[in-house]
């Protein structure tokens, strides 16, 4: 008997799947006639992409569709499913047509689907829907937006620590002695990249920039790996810096409501539609299947609810990418910064009624250094609010080193970490001034100093508000005093200056010298004529520092922010987009800082730097690792070469011992022996030569060549 052939079973639909179908099955059909008048009846068409599935009205019956887009038609046209034929996999099969054991052409399993409603935001291209007020709010709608459990943020609430204050007397005295300076072992450096000087900074590309202020390494062995595991087709690292490209590119220019018109093949019209055309550099379909299927984390969801798992991971390697790589100036700027977001159904949602421009989204506390006034922002922590999850005895599941401390000097505390022992200087707005924060980083060798405001009818602890403004009510202006109290066995100092009429302003503080700066001179208008003063050292520092988190915030947003013209529905990508615009503004003054020049316009360097990102070669003439020797005995079989990541807390490799070396750090980096990125992958084929995932597959890639 012949052999029967065995029919191959047709792919699925999903989003960025691409097939064909005869012409005649689109509709609406007018827009098929008038593209193909003579033959559309018989004619079949090529490379159409599936963007979604819905139900339509065909032939007087409710049937399942696909919603496509042909090349060389601008409307989105529909065709009953069975009528098409997929011939290049989705990134995302639909629900519709999803088996219990779905794999990809590669054998691999596919990744289970998420819910039908985080599958539909991942691959919108459309922001989500406002549920927010828009316009000012009043006090009417405030009590009607915590009503419904949204936090409101309200700036005139004092700290949690300072909602009693207990009477203080102190003594006023003038210090001469800084304790700060008084340390031989501290010193005034200014911020810098590690391993990298500022010439080569000065001559680095935009995209080289990016890639020094973003962490590849988490690019390399999270993003990719996992976003691979809902790609049929796998992406590398110059394909990733392609799609990011493509989406920085498209932020240059707002008001291109529709993002599929970049890649239309319409002609470029001066009254409608994108002013460019992408399909040079990626293809519609490939855009919309890394879209879809790009993802932050490769950690297993936890076995209670945390909202914040989809970006946790992807926030602590930015921070960590930070720390191991630059090294922040003496003194620095703690403030807020802000992530937008108009619809309460995120995590950590938050409501800023401020007059004139209301804004909501996620709120993250910040850390920039600003040498030259150009702030690089080098370290954030989300917070979480009313959604950080919690055991069921209401202790934190990832509590951090200084849960014992009080709210806000756990926060202090936390997001200073970095600096800690270095005897830097952090400068900190009213939100900061309780004093249990200031003494615990006293403690931990950071110097704090915070500007004292009084929230209603609450002054900060151990600031007697009312003793000091009666005290130097009749003190000239430009008059400077401290008053010095002992907490818990420290000095604890209130630095005042008179800086305007009736005004009196205070800084607590465990540093500082009542010292005029010759370079910090002041002019106020006062009863009719100019007077001039010099502001003494610890409200020069404030009034010079005060700024760099809300500038490099301004500097991200002006003109355009990424994350305004980065349209998504999906929450995490939102998140993403926040990095990488802080990145782009780190690259901009890394450069500026270099040069000892102006920062580049914004929108002048996200330019070139999408171009480098859409022209990249990243990886094409790496070296790849020869193949590597494994030393075995004559008993053992030959080692497989098999991507592996290092367990926890392990370094080098022990060749005496045959395992790795232990270590206290749970998630220790090696340099990858070919590209020297930070990396915890190997080759099993040798465990003591460390590989980014790069170099791994250029490697198995060389030793199957030579099989």
């Amino acid at each position: 008997n012949a052999s029967v052939m065995p029919r191959k079973e047709s792919l699925r639909g999903g989003v960025g799947a691409v097939g064909s179908a005869m012409a005649k099955y689109f509709h609406p059909n007018e827009h098929i006639h008038e593209k193909y008048p003579e033959n559309f009846q018989t004619r079949r068409l090529e490379n159409v992409t599936i963007i979604g599935d819905g139900t339509e009205l065909v032939r007087q019956q409710q049937q399942r569709c696909y919603y496509c887009t042909v090349p060389g038609i601008d409307d989105v046209l529909h065709i009953v499913a069975k009528h098409f034929k997929v011939e290049q996999p989705p990134a995302i099969i639909f629900e519709e047509e999803r088996l219990p054991t779905d794999a990809s052409p590669n054998g691999s399993a596919v990744a289970p689907s998420l819910s039908d409603q985080v599958e539909e935001s991942r691959r919108s291209l459309q922001d989500v829907e406002r549920n927010v007020l828009s316009r000012q709010a009043s006090a009417e709608d405030i009590a009607e937006l915590r009503g419904r459990g949204i936090e409101v943020y309200d700036d005139d609430e004092p700290a949690p620590e300072n909602s009693w204050a207990q009477p203080s007397v102190g003594e006023w005295f003038t210090p001469t002695i800084c304790p700060r300076r008084a340390n031989s072992n501290i010193f005034d450096h200014e911020g810098e990249w590690k391993g990298v000087t500022w010439d080569e900074i000065g001559n680095m590309s935009e995209l080289d920039l990016f890639r020094m202020t973003f962490p590849e390494f988490f690019i390399l062995e999270v993003i990719i790996p996992v976003t691979n595991h809902r790609l049929a087709t796998h992406m590398t690292l110059q394909e990733f810096y392609v799609w990011l490209g493509c989406n920085f590119f498209t932020a240059c220019f707002p008001g291109i409501a529709n993002l599929e018109d970049w890649w239309s093949t319409k002609p470029i019209s001066m009254w409608e539609g994108a002013p460019f055309r992408l399909n040079k550099y990626m293809a519609k379909a490939r855009f919309l299947q890394i879209t879809a299927a790009v993802s932050f984390t490769n950690r297993e969801h936890p076995t209670f609810l945390d909202k914040f798992h989809d970006v946790r991971q992807m926030l602590e390697e930015f921070n960590k990418h930070y720390e191991g790589k630059y090294s922040p100036s003496w003194i620095n700027c703690l403030d807020q910064s802000m992530s937008t977001w108009p619809n309460s159904s995120c995590p950590g949602f938050i409501y800023f009624p401020q007059n004139h421009n209301p804004n909501s989204g996620n709120l993250y506390h910040s850390i920039a250094d600003g040498d030259q006034d150009k702030p690089i922002l080098w370290r954030i922590k989300l917070q979480e609010g009313k959604d950080r999850p919690k055991d069921n005895n209401n202790m934190p599941q990832f509590p951090s080193d200084f849960e014992q401390q009080t709210t806000t000097s756990a926060l202090m505390l936390e997001i200073t970490k970095p600096i800690h022992h270095t005897g830097k200087v952090i400068i900190m707005n009213s939100r900061f001034c309780v004093t249990a924060g200031i003494l615990a980083l006293h403690d931990v060798g950071v110097f704090g100093q915070a500007l004292i405001k009084k929230y209603g009818n609450f002054w900060p602890q151990h600031v007697p508000g009312q003793q000091i403004d009666d005290y130097m009510r009749d003190k000239p202006l430009g008059y400077a005093a401290t008053l010095k109290q002992i907490v818990e066995g420290k000095e604890f100092m209130i630095h005042c200056q008179n800086d305007d009429q009736d005004t009196t302003t205070k800084i607590m503080s465990t540093h500082g010298i009542i010292q005029p700066d010759d370079q910090h001179i002041k002019n106020r208008f006062i009863d009719g004529d100019w007077k001039s003063f010099r502001y003494v050292e610890p409200l020069s520092r404030h009034n010079q520092s005060k700024h760099w988190v809300n500038g490099f915030n301004k500097q991200r947003r002006d003109p355009v922010c990424l994350e305004d013209v980065w349209t998504t529905s999906w929450w995490p990508i939102r998140q993403f987009t926040f990095l990488c615009s802080i990145a782009e503004v780190n690259a901009i003054n890394s450069r500026a800082r270099a040069r000892k020049e102006n920062a580049d316009p914004l929108l002048a360097f996200r330019r070139k730097l999408a171009m480098d990102m859409m022209e990249n070669q990243t990886g094409a003439n790496m070296p790849s690792l020869p193949v590597l020797a494994v030393h075995v005995n004559e008993r053992a079989v030959a080692v497989a070469h098999e991507k592996k990541t290092r367990p926890t807390h392990t370094g080098v490799w022990d060749h005496a011992k045959g395992t790795w070396k232990a270590t206290k750090t749970p998630y220790v980096r090696l340099k990858c022996a070919v590209c020297k990125i930070d990396t915890r992958m190997y080759c099993a084929c040798n465990p003591a030569v460390p590989l980014c995932e790069r170099c791994y597959y250029n490697h198995e890639a060389e030793h199957n060549s030579q099989m």
